[in-house]
């Protein structure tokens, strides 16, 4: 009984030890295995709101490289945050044009275009079809004002189209 004890707690600690030194390696690499997306203290401003007493927004007015590369990525993309703090080529009007058609997307990393050049973000491209597609012509122009941030959640994207998009008169 002693024998069988003994090789049975060998066994439970070989499991352990051989399960912790996968599940590190997982951990090492979790921006590959599970898609995380991490914030840099750099590219954020920390501010409480009525409703969100930790809500950040990134920083105004800045061109940057994507302070958090990954290693499976090989260029660093470069960032354009704009006046509003919005990943943005370009600084929208808070009143909207005549013949402006207003789209608004919400979202975290994937809405923000985390990993890609601020013109390669979803947002970017779906502008520059809309405004160079010749069957899109009842309003003369697209803006497609990209509200997303790394690591949001539904409240946080709630609080931020109730700061930053409901003014945008879409």
């Amino acid at each position: 009984k002693l024998l069988f004890a003994l090789i049975l707690i060998v066994q439970i600690e070989l499991i352990f030890l051989i399960s912790t030194n996968y599940l590190g390696k997982i951990g090492a690499n979790r921006e590959r295995v599970k898609g995380i997306s991490r914030i840099n203290k750099e590219e954020i401003v920390f501010k409480e709101t009525e409703n969100l007493k930790y809500f950040y927004e990134l920083n105004q007015n800045s061109i940057q490289e994507d302070l958090y590369t990954p290693s499976w990525l090989d260029y660093k993309p470069k960032i354009t945050i704009n006046k509003d703090s919005l990943n943005e080529r370009f600084d929208y009007g808070i009143e909207k044009p005549v013949n402006v058609f207003r789209i608004i997307v919400l979202g975290d990393s994937w809405t923000y275009g985390r990993y890609v050049n601020t013109k390669d973000n979803f947002s970017e491209v779906l502008e520059d079809i809309l405004n160079n597609n010749t069957d899109c012509r009842s309003p003369k122009k697209f803006e497609v004002i990209n509200l997303g941030v790394p690591s949001y959640d539904i409240a946080y994207s709630a609080e931020r189209f109730g700061l930053k998009g409901a003014k945008y008169n879409i």
